[in-house]
């Protein structure tokens, strides 16, 4: 834990050159005299100033009035003002801050030694890297040491006033559940993730199904094709070997009955002839009708690509953009100087760029599957018309042969030459295989490719979901253990309030800090109160007087500055603004009974209480007396 050990102003406010020792300084009354002005005895003397000098020195602002007006720090007639403050931490390394402002500008520095004589600057990229360095060395953020190390007058927020999100963040920075919200983050990013893959291989998988079921269909009429062609081929084979035995018979028949053969063989090749010509035909309609819906479903896809395309323009040159506002130090929201601002979206535009990026990448990939299926429909559907094409010129040079024979007279030398082109035409059938075989073949092999990638696809799917189920199981185990943490410590908070709390009202006045868990947008979120309980009855902290109110802070602050000690945090330091302001007599009392039990605390060594009422600080080890004198403040030691 950090231990502030020394704090050096000049020209701050109303003070001239003053160094105090805060190190061990135990319990230490602070008492102001304003000699410039006798109406005002310790008024205006600078006592408050001496924090605000202590709280600019670690954080580069003030209390009342955070980071405006802050050229007003200067003591008039000066032309810069300086604080430095130096502490120690666990390992009794030493630092140093120090700020030096003039009405213009302002210098930071951060040193660090190990023996406090020797020093050296601790490197840092900009004035926002500096106080990122400097707040993780104190582990103590500028709110959590108003609401645990200081206790100031009224007007500055105390943890029950304010709100309920304020009060979860400040509990969540104590106990360091940022961890666990991190990894909830983290956990949640990775599921989003996990399930845009699994949506995109669903897609997939169902772009792949159908192209399987597509490619099944065709399997099944080329299967279909080839039995029919099989029985054609064997009823062929049956009308040959009866027209061969019709002229074998014919030889020694008359022409009229070769004439008659010679008419039947035209009217079955020109059947043939109209058949093969009607599929030729379908065929074409099927393709056309095809190729309809593959450019229209192309240009939808190029469409979605060039939108995608826009989008990820549009949020490349909104990141570019915030690139160079940053590196100019202008806010991109608020266009003001980023000096001491965070700039918010950026991790938005950045996770909207990536998946824009994703989005382009699966839609040129489904244009690519669409092409790639309509290159191996188009090349099937062109070799069966092609193929079809070669029997209708098969067939018409047949019928021109025949229908000139028929022209002939049916002489038994045409017979004869009749019955060897049907001897020639059988075994030419016999030993004629399907024509389409190979895009049976084909439609087969990729059919079984397309299964083979279904399979690979729905593994994948799986293992993704199994991821998901895994994500959300681990983020249950976080909000579990972050519950248990916060309500277990919570617990020993309430524990130290009651006991604060019966030594300041003797049981008059309680109050607990409770924690309540309520689910928005499908995720459990903590919600922090403050419950307190009257002896006259009424559980609302507002409705307390401010007395009452006042009663019921000092305890809050002081548990909780015992939780932050317990978890490694604070600055060794307590400072009590004007602790005894706005309650009656028995409360100042009960008061001071409580400043003396913390001043005990091992934690915190050094306990500065700041008060008009010097007789309630009566006993106290050590005072300080802040006195302004000719327009300038002095801290004297007693």
């Amino acid at each position: 834990m950090i231990q502030i050990t020394k704090l050096c102003i000049e020209n701050f406010l109303c003070f001239g050159k003053v160094e105090v020792d805060l190190q061990g300084a135990g319990l230490v009354g602070v008492c102001g005299i304003n000699e410039d002005d006798h109406t005002a005895t310790s008024n205006g003397a600078g006592k408050s100033s001496l924090l605000e000098a202590l709280y600019y020195g670690l954080y580069g602002h003030t209390i009342r009035f955070g980071k405006s007006r802050l050229a007003g720090l200067i003591r008039r007639g000066k032309q810069h003002c300086k604080v430095m403050v130096q502490f120690q931490d666990e390992h009794k390394t030493h630092y140093q801050v120090s700020r030096k402002r003039s009405p213009t500008s302002v210098v930071t520095s951060l040193k660090r030694s190990a023996d406090s004589k020797v020093w050296a600057d601790v490197p840092y990229q900009d004035k926002k890297d500096l106080q990122a360095q400097l707040v993780n060395i104190l582990g103590v953020s500028a709110d959590l040491f108003r609401q645990v190390v200081l206790f100031g007058q009224g007007g500055m927020p105390r943890f029950s006033e304010l709100s309920d999100s304020a009060k979860k963040e400040l509990i969540e920075e104590i106990l360091g559940l940022h961890i666990y919200d991190r990894a909830l983050a983290i956990s949640r990013e990775k599921e989003r993730q996990e399930r845009r893959e699994k949506d995109s291989l669903e897609g997939k998988l169902a772009q792949f199904t159908g192209i399987a079921r597509n490619s099944q269909e065709t399997l099944e009429r080329l299967r279909q094709g080839k039995g029919t062609w099989k029985r054609e081929k064997e009823a062929k084979l049956v009308e040959l070997g009866a027209r061969r035995a019709k002229l074998q018979e014919g030889l020694g028949e008359e022409k009229e009955e070769a004439r008659t053969v010679l008419e039947n063989a035209v009217e079955v090749i020109g059947k043939e002839i109209v058949s093969r010509q009607e599929e030729i035909d379908q065929i074409t309609a099927q393709r056309e009708k095809a190729l309809q819906a593959f450019q229209e479903s192309h240009q939808e896809l190029t469409n979605v690509k060039a939108k995608q395309d826009a989008r990820y323009a549009f949020l490349q040159q909104e990141h570019e953009r915030m690139d160079r506002l940053r590196f100019d130090g202008i806010c991109p929201t608020c266009k003001r100087s980023t000096e001491g601002l965070e700039i918010e979206g950026e991790e938005d535009i950045q996770q909207a760029l990536l998946s824009a990026r994703h989005d382009v990448s699966q839609t040129k990939q489904r244009i690519s599957d669409l092409e790639q299926a309509w290159k191996v429909f188009s090349s099937r559907e062109d070799a069966k018309k092609k193929e079809l094409g070669q029997q209708v010129r098969e067939y018409q040079e047949r019928l021109q042969r025949v229908q000139k024979e028929l022209s002939l007279s049916a002489s038994k030398e045409v017979i004869r030459r009749h019955l060897q082109d049907v001897g020639m035409e059988i075994q030419e059938l016999r030993g004629k295989g399907f024509p389409q075989s190979e895009l049976l073949e084909a439609n087969e092999e990729s059919l079984l490719k397309w299964k083979e990638k279904k399979e690979v696809l729905q593994k994948e799917i799986d293992q993704a979901q199994l991821s998901i189920n895994r994500l959300k199981v681990l983020q249950e185990v976080f909000t579990t253990t972050r519950s248990l943490l916060l309500e277990n410590l919570l617990g020993e908070v309430n524990q130290r309030l009651a006991e604060y709390c019966y030594t300041l009202t003797h049981g008059e006045l309680s109050a607990t800090i409770s924690a309540q868990s309520e689910t928005t947008s499908g995720e459990k979120r903590e919600k922090v109160s403050v419950q307190v309980s009257h002896a006259t009855g009424g559980e609302d902290y507002v409705s307390c007087s401010s007395g009452e109110r006042r009663r019921l802070d000092l305890p809050i602050a002081l548990a909780l500055q015992d939780l932050a000690a317990r978890r490694g945090l604070g600055v060794g330091l307590t400072l009590l603004d004007e602790v005894f302001e706005n309650v009656d007599a028995a409360g100042a009392e009960g008061m001071r009974e409580l400043v003396l039990e913390a001043s005990q605390r091992p934690h915190s060594p050094t306990v500065l209480v700041i008060s008009h009422n010097e007789s309630l600080m009566e006993g106290f080890p050590s005072f300080w007396y802040v006195t302004k004198r000719d327009g300038k403040t002095q801290v004297e030691v007693s």
